[in-house]
């Protein structure tokens, strides 16, 4: 019996793909040619299956990480193939993760990748220049006269350029952090210099506003007539002026007819003119 005999007789427990495949064809009357192309068609499935269950690892996407054969048969046909899958796999994952999610991602398939050799990733610190100086020693260290050693090199040098990538992208990040925290660390000086020449006036005002109002306490009791409003000067005036016009007119009269000792009259007395008008 044929492999598409036997198939054919376990149509029911096979893939909804490949059961419609064979189901009603008539396994015996094909002749060479026909069987060869229905079993290539039956293997082209089979292995672009197992091809993108093996691509899905490398991408994050936990719906593909147990799918069925037959979900995954159909997804590729409706696909036109895995090359048509994993192009717009791809796609949307370039444009809707985010690069620290993509880089995440690519240090552990290389880790896995280079685990899978007895290596292990150098880690993802310092500098460009040394991060790429520790996997040279790393590849330099190989000893290619084992077999562990060759396949080992061999990784590391198929793996280069993806390490130099992600060393690249490592070290940006890590220079863009610290111009980061460099910024944040001036804004934050530029801050406290603010708030301390703010205290400092308003120190130096509340200290000015104290001796102003120390100064002026004996000011108080006196205050100057010429340093009055013109409307108090009046009052003022008209106040001091009220006794001597009260006076009874014989009071001016006598005090104007004083003599001073020596004979001669006495000087007029401030405001008697005005008031004897």
């Amino acid at each position: 019996m044929s492999i598409l005999q036997a198939f054919q007789t376990q149509v029911d427990s096979l893939p909804g793909l490949l059961a419609d495949m064979i189901r009603g064809v008539d396994v015996r009357a094909l002749d060479a040619a026909g069987a060869q192309a229905l079993t290539e068609q039956f293997n082209a499935v089979i292995q672009g299956v197992d091809q993108f269950r093996e691509a899905a690892k490398a991408l994050p996407f936990e719906q593909l990480s147990d799918l069925s054969f037959g979900a995954a048969a159909s997804l590729l046909q409706l696909s036109g193939g895995l090359e048509g899958l994993m192009g717009g796999l791809n796609t949307y994952y370039e444009n809707f993760y985010s690069e620290a999610e993509r880089y995440e991602t690519a240090i552990g398939n290389l880790g896995k990748t280079l685990s899978g050799v007895g290596v292990e990733l150098p880690e993802m610190v310092g500098s460009v220049d040394d991060m790429k100086a520790a996997y040279r020693a790393l590849v330099e260290a190989q000893d290619l006269n084992t077999e562990a050693g060759q396949k080992a090199y061999t990784m590391l040098i198929q793996s280069s350029g993806a390490f130099a990538e992600l060393a690249t992208y490592a070290g940006q990040a890590v220079a863009a952090m610290e111009a980061q925290q460099r910024a944040s660390s001036e804004r934050r000086d530029v801050i406290a210099a603010r708030r301390a020449i703010e205290q400092a006036e308003r120190e130096a005002f509340e200290a000015s506003l104290k001796a102003y109002e120390e100064g002026a306490k004996p000011l108080r009791s006196f205050v100057p007539h010429c340093c009055l409003p013109a409307t108090l000067r009046g009052c003022w005036a008209q106040r001091l002026s009220a006794p001597y016009r009260t006076r009874p007119a014989n009071t001016w009269r006598a005090a104007s007819s004083m003599t001073s000792p020596d004979g001669r009259p006495a000087p007029p007395q401030p405001g008697l003119t005005t008031s004897m008008a």
